[in-house]
């Protein structure tokens, strides 16, 4: 049987914390996911979301890792769990709260969405659409690419064993 997942209901605007000590009490660690979850699962959002991932992960990584430094694990991903779609945003710290990262987080997409979007060009979204092709398109090239393909669909319970290609 595939792991239980804890899911709860968060209100919209509100955000949840949650504060466990390492077994060790030496290291202080904070993480903030900053979860958007779209609608069920249809392929135009699947595609819509990869190619946000492909825009956005080296943009976040670039301002909230390297010219903020706020932590040392920075990614974007578009996600399905549970027979939903939706888009993280992950910062790991040894040097900020999870209140502070998450706060960055929710300024660096506001700012990132009504300012640097908006401006680009068709040539540049064309160049973005062209690499979440080639990745949708491009056969697996090893048994472990394709087997990490068959067992998401079985972690997933989904059984959408063309899922690549319908994208």
């Amino acid at each position: 049987a595939p792991p239980s997942q804890k899911t709860i209901k968060i209100d919209d605007g509100l955000s949840y914390f949650i504060s466990k000590q390492n077994i060790t009490g030496l290291i202080s660690n904070s993480a903030t996911v900053t979860y958007f979850q779209a609608r069920g699962y249809n392929f135009m959002d699947a595609v819509v979301l990869k190619v946000l991932n492909v825009i956005l992960y080296t943009k976040v990584f670039d301002q909230l890792r390297t010219k903020e430094q706020l932590g040392y694990i920075v990614a974007t991903s578009d996600v399905y769990v549970g027979g939903v779609l939706g888009f993280i945003f992950l910062v790991q710290s040894g040097v900020k709260d999870p209140v502070y990262l998450d706060n960055r987080i929710e300024n660096y997409i506001q700012g990132i969405w009504k300012i640097e979007l908006p401006k680009m060009d068709e040539t540049e979204v064309d160049q973005y659409l062209e690499a979440v092709s080639g990745e949708l398109t491009k056969p697996p090239t090893t048994l472990d690419d394709l087997s990490k393909e068959y067992w998401n669909e079985i972690y997933l319970q989904d059984y959408r064993w063309d899922r690549k290609q319908s994208l």
